[in-house]
């Protein structure tokens, strides 16, 4: 629980912050430490990979033969604990550790029952901050939460019951329809649109590239464009036309999906900033985790992977981006240039999304208003 001293809020974990600040510009332990102090235990450990963001672990540590050893489970991870291995504390409280395959390597300083130091990615040699508190080993501490796959979902409210995706697989075998047909309509349908269809190992193994308009990129606009210039013209009044044009054509200019609209936003200021431009940077070692099929989108998929990275493990994120930055500054600005167009495209795709389901733009109804008929007359 926090407190007020001169209108600055502090809580418990910026106090540890402002330790850890303080002992470094003095140069000195604040607090009982040095002699004595013993790693072994249970540690919530805390990161700061930026400002605004921490990332929480659990740190285990046991101390045996001079060597310290034992787990951290971070709350980006979907895996198993990392091992940690290191030197338990010298005279001055000073320790290092491992963890990860990477590996992460962690030096600090104990005071009481606090840790902090700097964490260093591989053979980086700038780093990050983190500290760490003694809890009790017995404490329900979830770091991160609980796990779980999830086989259905069910959505229920106090006179229905919607189930998904069971029903939807239910719905399959009622009609009659089986995977062959499905495939036959998704081929006969990409011919009507005039985009190439992919075959079935395509589908199987990079389905989300043509979900995402990724795939033969110019002819799924294209067929993007023609829907949409369809659904405009079923607009019947100016102000809803309006709301349209603001959402898919400003200014007369198409975009139909968010990796245009991230580039449309950021070229507004930047005009330089291209894929193009990006692509210094996209190229470089470890960047792309996996092949590509011929056909991808790659520049505008591998930027919308980091902007995901960003936003489900800040930490990985900023020593990738550091990495760009210390071969290819100039495109690595263009870059997280463009990762702030996807920040806002991604406030645009539920407006759009909204748009779409519910303005009257089928002859004066909206594709909701259907459902809600249909579900009336079922």
């Amino acid at each position: 629980m926090g407190f007020s001293t001169t209108g600055l809020k502090v809580t418990l974990r910026s106090r540890a912050w402002i330790l850890l600040a303080l002992t470094g510009l003095l140069g000195q332990p604040l607090g009982a430490g040095g002699l004595g102090a013993q790693a072994a235990g249970r540690w919530r450990l805390i990161m700061a990979p930026s400002p605004t963001t921490e990332i929480n672990g659990d740190l285990r540590l046991v101390e045996a033969d001079g060597r310290i050893s034992g787990t951290l489970l971070l709350e980006t991870s979907d895996s198993a604990p990392d091992q940690v291995t290191g030197t338990v504390p010298d005279a001055d409280g000073q320790l290092e550790f491992t963890a990860g395959p990477s590996p992460r390597r962690y030096v600090g300083r104990i005071i009481g029952d606090q840790m902090f130091g700097t964490v260093f990615r591989g053979d980086q040699s700038h780093g990050i901050a983190w500290l760490a508190k003694r809890v009790d080993a017995t404490a329900e501490l979830y770091i991160p939460l609980p796990k779980f796959r999830m086989r259905q979902l069910v959505l229920a409210g106090e006179r229905s019951m919607v189930t998904i995706p069971g029903g939807w697989f239910a719905a399959l075998d009622d009609a009659g329809i089986d995977a062959d047909e499905i495939l036959n309509t998704y081929v006969e349908r990409a011919a009507e649109s005039r985009v190439p269809a992919a075959n079935e190992p395509i589908l199987r193994t990079y389905s989300y590239l043509q979900s995402m308009g990724l795939w033969w990129r110019d002819s799924m606009l294209a067929a993007a464009q023609t829907s949409l210039e369809s659904v405009r013209a079923g607009i019947r009044d100016d102000t809803t036309r309006a709301h349209f044009d603001f959402l898919f054509r400003p200014n007369g200019r198409w975009q139909v999906d968010i990796h245009q609209v991230a580039a449309h936003r950021v070229q507004q200021k930047f005009p330089h900033v291209t894929w193009d431009a990006l692509r210094p940077a996209l190229e470089l070692p470890g960047v792309q985790q996996r092949p590509l099929p011929p056909h991808a989108a790659v520049p505008q998929l591998l930027t919308y992977q980091l902007f995901v990275l960003s936003r489900t493990d800040s930490m990985a994120f900023a020593s990738r981006l550091a990495e760009i930055r210390a071969v290819q500054p100039v495109a690595a600005g263009a870059l997280e240039r463009m990762l702030i167009g996807y920040a806002e495209a991604i406030e645009w795709y539920p407006r759009a999304m909204r748009f779409l389901l519910v303005t009257p733009w089928l002859e004066g109804r909206s594709p909701a208003d259907l459902v809600l008929d249909r579900k009336s007359v079922v």
